[in-house]
């Protein structure tokens, strides 16, 4: 089986488990490859854990449009009829710490629920919301209640500027919110996000959507499968200058307990459901080509997933790549001697298949998390009088995955 083609699993025929887990961080996987079938062995702390044997792979090439259409789905915010939803299940008596937004929806908020007669706090912050700030107003929240589920609901990001650095800011934030859920052991608790506008739910919302406020909802998706017990639900209010009273309809939404994920869109309740995909004429892009007198800037471009784009890229067109990653490549007068099973002569002959291809490649090595250093870069690039960028391709990453307590 030649891995020069990307390849997807699609079967798997033994799973066997070695040893009951644990709590380990460091985990390795191990693949030997056997004509059309992988055997993975995936170690903790250098002891075998899991065996997965004879999983079966086939390639994916762009004659497989059919059968992609047949298992294409995609996201679609429904209003379901009633008799279709899950039933709510029955939740444990609440506390309620409330984590307040400008728009001051916590406060109205605060107050139906204190209608229902749980008990609520709104968090004064001036001080910070740090993690251990956050346990200290958890710990409150559980003594007026004893027995009870403290829930931390975080409205903060509700109307916040739309900004990269505000992005920033509330995702820190919303980390230091699990972090405080994930240290406090005082009592059952649990956190919910609030925001306004975070999520296209249809072509209306496209022209108001927040980006800062969406990708909390990335992370908490996150969180939610990392943390399954100390993540209830997240809910985004509709955007539009004649929505709903909001507070009113959070309060209903807090109260039940069906659904991880609810929009709001004027008297509409929306939650997400799988559904297929309308079929497409084309899903090869066989029809399409990119622009011969432009440059393509593919991040990671070397890398298992990136050496596959930047293949497509010329394959369709592409003469001018400039492929980024942290790794520098040897003097071209050193390629031929590199050894064969080495990182650096793996990535000469992806330069080399590309070139080959028709493809003018240009590398640098820089971290494009290091934004002087990519500007420089891209100063440098600028001043060679190469063809203009056109487009940029991210397919860089690097894996280093802890538990998000520990972020």
């Amino acid at each position: 089986m030649s891995f020069d083609v990307l390849h997807m699993p699609v079967g798997v025929r033994r799973v066997r488990r070695l040893r009951p887990g644990s709590a380990q961080r460091r985990w390795q996987v191990e693949a030997v490859r056997a004509a059309s079938r992988v055997d993975v062995t995936v170690r903790a702390d250098g002891a075998a854990s899991v065996h997965l044997g004879g999983i079966e792979m086939q390639p994916v090439t762009a004659n497989a449009g059919s059968a992609l259409e047949q298992g294409l789905l995609q996201v679609a915010w429904t209003a379901p009829a009633p008799e279709t939803m899950p039933k709510s299940p029955v939740r444990a008596p609440r506390t309620w710490l409330l984590l307040p937004d400008p728009a001051g929806i916590a406060s109205s908020l605060a107050a139906r629920l204190r209608a229902e007669g749980a008990p609520v706090h709104v968090a004064e912050l001036d001080d910070g919301a740090t993690p251990e700030r956050l346990c200290v107003l958890l710990q409150a929240c559980a003594e007026a209640r004893p027995g009870a589920t403290v829930e931390l609901v975080d409205l903060r990001a509700i109307d916040s500027a739309d900004t990269p650095l505000q992005a920033i800011e509330s995702l820190q934030g919303l980390v230091a919110c699990v972090q405080a859920l994930s240290r406090f052991d005082g009592a059952p608790r649990c956190g919910s996000l609030v925001t306004r506008g975070a999520r296209v739910t249809t072509t209306q919302d496209a022209a108001r959507v927040s980006a800062a406020q969406a990708s909390l909802w990335g992370f908490a998706a996150a969180v939610a499968q990392e943390q399954a017990t100390l993540w209830d639900r997240c809910l985004d209010l509709d955007a539009a200058p004649d929505a709903t009273a909001p507070a009113a309809w959070l309060c209903r939404e807090l109260s039940s307990g069906a659904e991880p994920a609810v929009a709001q869109r004027g008297t509409r309740r929306l939650v997400p459901r799988l559904e297929r995909l309308p079929a497409v004429a084309d899903v090869s892009g066989a029809g399409f080509a990119w622009r011969r007198d432009a440059t393509l800037v593919v991040t990671g471009g070397l890398g298992g997933v990136g050496r596959h784009l930047a293949r497509w890229l010329v394959g369709r067109g592409a003469r001018h790549l400039m492929i980024l990653g942290r790794s520098p490549l040897p003097p071209r007068a050193a390629w031929s001697s590199l050894p064969a099973d080495s990182p650096s002569a793996q990535a000469v002959r992806t330069v080399r298949a590309l070139e080959s291809l028709g493809a003018n490649v240009h590398h640098a090595a820089v971290d494009v998390g290091d934004e002087a250093a990519l500007r420089e870069v891209l100063a440098r690039f600028e001043s060679e009088a190469r063809p203009p960028i056109r487009g940029v391709l991210h397919a860089a990453g690097v894996i280093d995955d802890p538990p998000v307590r520990t972020v």
